[in-house]
This record gives structure tokens, C-alpha cells and sequence, in this order.
């Protein structure tokens, strides 16, 4: 009975506040009142998830993001704002900012604290573990442009490399219990993150990170809330140092210990997430240049971009057309205002329920692809929350969906081949195959 008077009592916050969002009008002053109410709410969603570290990865990584529109562009903004000023408004900065706070006041009121329990009961399979091993060499050798000139920073990563980083995930599972499997899953992650860092990237690599410690920060040394805290910190300083790099591709004549000292005393306040955000008020502003037929084709395309592809779908990424159509961005936009291009404030609203409970679900595994999806949705939290959701529900969910038939399909298959060429004695029953 208390637990459903305290959902009452919350969902009965979160109308208010709704109304709030969607009937007040925006000033300066009011943006700045959400900002920080974003803040505080991103804080509150972190403490809540210190029971599960896997989670608190994911709390984390949008508290950072949070902290850094929040200084960077309310706050400090003449310092460490986005410099482009062309949508940079009271009404669009407003919408976007209140698009945050729906996002993560329903996070941090109805995320249910619990432990994570590491559910990964999974027997080593040397064909299957071959077989992956290879697609994400494959993936490294071919998944960068090494075309790319080094001069200025330019992506050099494609999606074969970021489909690769996810096959880990089911490297680690072929591993079983096996150490020396999993230990030689070690030197692909950290030639993958050298390469990402060689040609100017930070998000990859953040991922990779993040990817060792739900499997092995968490199973093989038992990482706790106090050493994740340092190794974020750590992160911190590192991507921040890859962005200094990148300027000139090269630390020679740099003084480290100074570019040290100024990137502590920017308060550590990304400069990607506040580009993002400025794509975020493409958004915003682009919502009121389109009719509501080409906003809801929009996200049509997006939906079935998720199952074919994002190639034949123009439309569906609503950055990129924001971009060729009205504004001008260099990309990304934090998820929720994707949402209010397509649907408005009840789109933001959806989408926040939406992740709401998924984010519930990674600490209710019942079977091994669960803990698969679970663990893409953390992995990938950087490119679906500051990128694109196209991420989240291809990448994370249809992609493992995907894989997962697939490789059972091998399973099966290896099985029956063995079996039929009297390598192992036929099982009792279909289970047994598993």
C-alpha cells in the first residue's frame, strides 16, 4: 500500500510539473530555473541507482551531459557555450532545456532502486567464439576511413566499427567461464580504443570503457561505487586530453600539466554535449518551420529505419534534416527533443516512459538476452542519449535481436553436424543441445 501511495504521490509531481513545462511561459530567468531543476533531478537519479553499478554507468554518463548544458550553456555560456547563435533563443533554448527536465524528472522519480544481479549463465563455445572473434577484427580492421586527413578532426569511424564494439558483448558470452577466453578479449578492446583515440574519437572509446566494466569491472574485480567514481574521473580527464590532441594530432609542444590545469578550470564542461544541445535546438526550432504531415513522416521513417536501415530514409534522422533543410548543426541532439520534433511534449513524454522502463528492466534479468540488451542499452547510452535514438532502438535492441537468432541458429546447427558426424552423442532432448 505505501509503494502504490508514493507512485500516486509521484506520478501526481510529475502532471504538475508537466503543466507546468507545457502552460509557463519562457524567459531567462525561467530557463535558468529548469536548468537547475535538471541538475538536481540528474543528481537524484544517480543516487538512486548506487545499489547497481551497471545502471549508475548510465546515470552517470546523463548527469555529465546535463552538467555541461547546464554551465556550459545557461551559466557560463560567453565561456564554454556552443559559439553558434543562429537558433540560440529564449523559446528554443526554453523547449529544449524542459524537454530535459520531463526526460529526467521521470527517471529520477519512477527508476525503482535495486542491486543488479549479473545474470550470465553461459557455457564456452570455441566455434562460436572464433566465429565472433573474427567479425570484430574484421570490424577493426575495416570499420575506419583511415582516408581521413589528420589535419582537423573529421569522423573517422563507421558503423561497421560500432557494430563491432557491440559483438563483445557476445564474445564475452562464448567466453564462458573460460579466463583465458576472456582475457583475450582484452587486447581487442584496447587496440580498439587506441585507434579511436589515434584519429580524434572519444565517444567509442567511452563505450569500450564501459563495455569492460559491466563484464569484467564487475564479475572478475568486483568493482565498487568508490573505484567507479575514480575510473569516471579519470575517463573525464583523458577524453578531455583526446580533445586537445585532436586540435593538432600530435602532444608535441604541449604543455600537459597546463592543459591539465585549464581543463580543470573549465569545470570539466563538455564541449560535446553543448554542441549537442544546440542541434537540440535545431530541433525546436525546426518543429515550427514544418507542418505536422512532415513531422509525423518523420518519424514514420524513423520507425522503419530501425528495421531497413537509415540509408533510404531522409527524413527519419532529424538532425540531418534540420541541417539540410533549415539550420545549420554538426550533429547530435540529446534524445527527448528528437521526440518533440516528431510529437511534441507528448512525445517527450513517451519517449521518457519508454526509457524509463528499460532502464527498469536491466536489473530484472531472467535469461542471456536480456542481460544482452540490458548491456547494449548501457554500452551505447552515449551515442542514443547525446547522438541519435535511432541507436538505442537499432543498435541496442534489434541489432542483438538480430545477432542473437542468428548465432542460436549456429548453435543449432554445429550441434547437429557434430551430433551427425558422432562427434558428441545425441541428447535426450532438444535442451540438451544448448
Amino acid at each position: 500500500m505505501e509503494l502504490n501511495e508514493k507512485r500516486v504521490y509521484k506520478t501526481a509531481l510529475l502532471i504538475f510539473i508537466f503543466i507546468y513545462i507545457v502552460f509557463f511561459p519562457f524567459t531567462n530567468t525561467t530557463n535558468k530555473i529548469d536548468a537547475l531543476m535538471v541538475l538536481f533531478f540528474s543528481l537524484l537519479f544517480v543516487y538512486k541507482t548506487r545499489r547497481s553499478i551497471p545502471v549508475m554507468l548510465i546515470s552517470l554518463f546523463i548527469l555529465y551531459v546535463n552538467y555541461s548544458v547546464v554551465m556550459g550553456e545557461f551559466f557560463f555560456q560567453e565561456l564554454y557555450g556552443c559559439p553558434f547563435l543562429e537558433v540560440k533563443n529564449t523559446n528554443n533554448y526554453g523547449v529544449a532545456i524542459r524537454s530535459l527536465l520531463i526526460f529526467i524528472l521521470t527517471q529520477g522519480l519512477f527508476y525503482v532502486s535495486r542491486e543488479y544481479c549479473f545474470f550470465l549463465n553461459s557455457k564456452k563455445n570455441f566455434v562460436m567464439y572464433v566465429f565472433f572473434y573474427i567479425l570484430i577484427v574484421c570490424g577493426v580492421i575495416y570499420g575506419i576511413d583511415r582516408s581521413v586527413e589528420r589535419n582537423f578532426y573529421s569522423a573517422a569511424i563507421n558503423p561497421i566499427y560500432e557494430y563491432a564494439k557491440t559483438l563483445l558483448l557476445f564474445l564475452y558470452l562464448y567466453a564462458g567461464d573460460s579466463k583465458k577466453y576472456k582475457y583475450m578479449i582484452l587486447p581487442l578492446m584496447v587496440i580498439m580504443i587506441l585507434q579511436d583515440a589515434y584519429y580524434g574519437g572519444r565517444i567509442t572509446s567511452i563505450q569500450i570503457m564501459m563495455l569492460f566494466l559491466i563484464t569484467f569491472g564487475i564479475r572478475e574485480y568486483n568493482i565498487n561505487i568508490k573505484k567507479l567514481i575514480a575510473l569516471v574521473a579519470i575517463g573525464l580527464l583523458a577524453t578531455n586530453l583526446v580533445a586537445v590532441y585532436r586540435i593538432s594530432y600530435s602532444f608535441l609542444g604541449i604543455n600537459i600539466q597546463a592543459i591539465v590545469k585549464k581543463i580543470l578550470a573549465s569545470f570539466l564542461i563538455s564541449d560535446t554535449a553543448n554542441y549537442s544541445f544546440y542541434a537540440s535546438a535545431t530541433h525546436i526550432a525546426g518543429s515550427y518551420e514544418v507542418s505536422p504531415a512532415i513531422r509525423l513522416s518523420s518519424f514514420l521513417e524513423f520507425i522503419a529505419s530501425v528495421f531497413v536501415g537509415s540509408g533510404t530514409f531522409k527524413k527519419g534522422n532529424v538532425t540531418r534534416f534540420i541541417a539540410d533543410n533549415y539550420y545549420f548543426n554538426l550533429g547530435g541532439g540529446v534524445m527527448p527533443t528528437h521526440a518533440f520534433f516528431w510529437l511534441g511534449w507528448f512525445g517527450v513524454l513517451s519517449i521518457s516512459i519508454i526509457i524509463n522502463m528499460l532502464i527498469n528492466k536491466i536489473n530484472e534479468q531472467k535469461n542471456i538476452l536480456q542481460w544482452l540488451i540490458g548491456a547494449a542499452v548501457i554500452v551505447n547510452v552515449p551515442r542514443w542519449y547525446l547522438y541519435n535514438p535511432l541507436i538505442l532502438f537499432r543498435g541496442s535492441i534489434f541489432f542483438i535481436l538480430v545477432v542473437y537468432f542468428i548465432s542460436k541458429v549456429m548453435e543449432r546447427t554445429i550441434s547437429l553436424s557434430l551430433i551427425s558426424s558422432n562427434v558428441f552423442p545425441k541428447p535426450r532432448n532438444e535442451e540438451e543441445m544448448y
